[in-house]
């Protein structure tokens, strides 16, 4: 480095130490400093201080342009209002997508509830055919005498002998029950049920489970398992 570039590096050295300048970097390596005062000189001559073995960190934008200490300020107050604003947008699409999801389970809930009745409906009727096409095909059925049907010609064969030859003309209540979602396509549901037969006998009281998965727009049973209690009173 030639003796007059050795000079004016110390001249603004010094001078960039004596004005604590609040923007000044200083690599140890290369003693380079990014300084706007250096934005002042010549190309020729900035390149003689800089040398041929390092690389200048004056940007130059950043260099031609002042940087006082309000600026510095003012662009830690325009990021810390930027992150707050998307802090702000992140927690409302959380927000938005929590009740989403809530209001989706609420209309799952509903439809399962709306199929439960619809499935008594068919059941007080004695349709058997129409009580079947609740369960999916390959549905499993365990019936309250402990009888076991496999798919949805077996129950609905199974449907046909109880409302037309154990229990006919009996008719059934049940509660609204609760549901308990598993996952977006499968649910639990389970109720008290009463059968009541024709006449003056005395009715039947249980309680059913029925695992239920949505199958085209439908929650239709996957697996019933209805559940006679002995006589007597009911348990509570």
């Amino acid at each position: 480095m030639e003796r007059g570039s050795r000079r004016r590096w110390r001249y603004w050295w010094r001078r960039a130490r004596c004005a604590r300048v609040p923007h000044l970097v200083v690599t140890r390596r290369s003693r380079i400093a990014s300084v706007s005062p250096f934005s002042r000189l010549p190309g020729n001559e900035l390149s003689a201080i800089v040398g041929d073995r390092h690389q200048s960190l004056i940007g130059t934008e950043y260099a031609s342009r002042p940087h006082s200490a309000s600026d510095v300020q003012e662009g830690a107050m325009n990021r810390l209002v930027v992150c707050l604003a998307v802090a702000f947008l992140f927690a409302c699409s959380n927000e938005n997508s929590g009740q989403k999801g809530a209001n989706m389970q609420s209309s799952d809930e509903q439809a399962i509830f709306s199929e439960t009745e619809a499935f008594a409906d068919a059941w007080n009727k004695g349709d058997a055919k129409a009580a079947a096409s609740f369960y999916t095909r390959d549905a499993v059925r365990v019936g309250a005498f402990g009888d076991v049907q496999h798919g949805q010609a077996a129950i609905e064969a199974a449907y046909d002998q109880l409302l037309h030859q154990t229990m006919s003309g009996a008719r059934v209540k049940q509660e609204r029950g609760s549901v308990r979602m598993l996952s977006p396509e499968l649910a639990v549901w389970q109720a008290r049920i009463e059968i009541v037969p024709p006449g003056a006998g005395s009715s039947l009281k249980g309680h059913v489970v029925q695992v239920m998965t949505k199958a085209t727009g439908r929650w239709l049973i996957l697996e019933a398992h209805p559940k006679i209690f002995p006589p007597g009173p009911a348990p509570s």
